[in-house]
């Protein structure tokens, strides 16, 4: 009886074992192919010296494998989108033909300066956070001009009874920045960004807080840049989207 026992067990350790090694061999496979997928990167086409600026004609593409320099470069590295934001801009080392771009090879002297320094004193950056729909698409570029509409409760005199109003809360904005790029050439086409930092007054800053600290919902209308302001005072209320409607159905 115990030899029988001791047969069983060997054999459902050995049945236990070849699981784990198909599993093991499984998952190594599939490491292996994932890690084996490649990416083109861009590369130095030939040997530059330090203190010389960048050309298109000195970038190329390469194939790497996608894993390896993604861990590696974590972020670093210079994308097709925001190439342009690079050319033009002069290298603090000197780099070797085939060297994957990245942002630490640049002189960070270079680098525009801060946008608070092309302010009014009475003007203020401030950041709004977007989504792909209230940021017209991800359409918006630093330089564009916007306003803000949103819809928010407001007292109705008339009835004294709570109502809506959708109305412009701001108009003929400058956008400075999408996500943390101020250069317009340096958003790639549909690249996403989670904020627009505009140029307002500073009056105009306690509208956005507001509207950020009370979730109140806002769009934003991207509109022809230095296009003069129109009257503000212009609320929409539901009376007025169904005018039209409630005359047609009572003739």
């Amino acid at each position: 009886m115990t030899n029988k026992l001791a047969l069983v067990v060997a054999i459902a350790l050995g049945v236990l074992s070849i699981l784990g090694i198909r599993s093991y061999v499984a998952n190594l496979e599939t490491e292996v192919r994932i890690s084996g997928e490649k990416t083109p990167f861009l590369v130095f086409r030939d040997d530059i010296q330090a203190g010389r600026v960048l050309n298109a004609d000195d970038v190329v593409r390469k194939d790497f494998q996608t894993l390896a320099i993604t861990e590696a470069l974590r972020g670093s590295e210079i994308t097709e989108s925001k190439l342009q934001a690079y050319i033009g801009r002069r290298l603090r080392s000197s780099v070797k033909a085939g060297q994957i771009l990245t942002q630490d090879y640049f002189d960070g002297a270079t680098r525009a300066e801060s946008p608070t320094k092309k302010l009014d004193p009475a003007d203020r950056l401030v950041s709004i956070p977007v989504d792909n729909v209230s940021s017209v698409s991800g359409l918006i570029r630093p330089g564009d001009f916007i306003d803000v509409v949103s819809t928010m409760p407001v007292a109705d005199r008339a009835s004294r009874g709570p109502a809506s109003a959708t109305f412009t809360v701001l108009q003929n904005v400058p956008v400075v920045a999408t996500g943390s790029t101020t250069d317009p050439a340096g958003v790639g086409r549909g690249e996403t960004f989670a904020t627009i930092t505009v140029s307002v007054s500073g009056k105009d800053v306690n509208k956005v807080v507001y509207l950020i600290h009370n979730q109140v919902p806002y769009m934003i209308v991207l509109r022809p840049g230095g296009a003069p302001k129109s009257p503000s005072s212009n609320p929409v209320v539901a009376d007025q989207l169904t005018n039209d409607a409630q005359r047609d159905l009572n003739r």
